[in-house]
């Protein structure tokens, strides 16, 4: 299991607006060792015992991890979704060559719309596909014509109030199980644009300690409009790219 260098200081760089959203860096949260030292894991439980057993069991010899949480849009799609392949397998490439003695995993929310398309992005590349591993992380409200299909390990998360959320809640305290494999076996998350439970996943990322950054992507216009037309606010349609870069639709 990775071990966590004490050493670590948290960085936040961020990027001018500009008129065009896409021209933009990514914002990028260091990891913070210190932080996540402090992070209490949730106590151990069925989903979490579920994600365990499906990374060690399939992992004989493997000693380390590197768990990408992908954190994005779903329903609302891709403004350029060309653009977001293109960069999501730029770090997966990335990834690959900094963690050469590591198994990558890649996590995402189960589904294959919208940011799921990450699992046919490694499924279509030989390259990628033998080297990366695929687990979905999805509330157990998603149907299973919904669920991503082939090498995809999904954990089904117990949603009793059918909020789409995937989270745990402890008493007074909340955790959230997307986070889990690469808070407890090490990795980092990348968000690329978001809603309401993506960005609370993101925020939730920033102050366990996880190496987070933050790509400045715009979900699919029509689909958009059709939610701003039904009443909805942008703000809360699109709260990564609103708080983070300062879009205002």
């Amino acid at each position: 299991m990775t071990t966590i260098s004490s050493n670590s200081t948290v960085n936040i760089s961020v990027t001018q607006n500009t008129n065009e959203l896409s021209s933009q860096k990514p914002k990028c949260y260091s990891q913070s060792a210190a932080i996540m030292l402090e992070s209490n894991l949730p106590a151990p439980d069925k989903t979490t015992n579920e994600i365990d057993n499906l990374l060690l069991g399939e992992s004989e010899g493997i000693q380390d991890f590197h768990c990408i949480t992908f954190i994005g849009y779903s329903g609302l799609a891709y403004k350029d979704p060309e653009r977001l392949r293109g960069t999501l397998k730029s770090e997966l490439e990335r990834c690959l060559l900094d963690n050469p003695d590591k198994q990558i995993v890649a996590v995402c929310g189960g589904t294959s719309t919208g940011i799921g398309i990450i699992y046919e992005l490694v499924a279509e590349d030989a390259s990628l596909k033998e080297k990366i591993r695929c687990m979905g992380i999805v509330s157990e409200c998603a149907s299973e014509n919904d669920l991503a299909h082939g090498d995809v390990n999904i954990v089904r998360v117990p949603d009793p109030t059918n909020s789409w959320q995937t989270k745990k809640a402890d008493g007074d305290h909340e955790y959230q199980y997307m986070l889990y494999p690469a808070h407890k076996y090490g990795g980092e998350v990348m968000a690329f644009g978001g809603g309401s439970i993506g960005y609370e996943e993101v925020k939730e990322a920033i102050k366990t300690g996880i190496e987070t950054k933050i790509f400045p992507f715009e979900p699919d216009i029509a689909r958009l409009q059709e939610k701003l037309n039904a009443g909805k606010q942008y703000s809360d349609l699109c709260p990564l790219i609103h708080h983070e870069f300062g879009v205002n639709g």
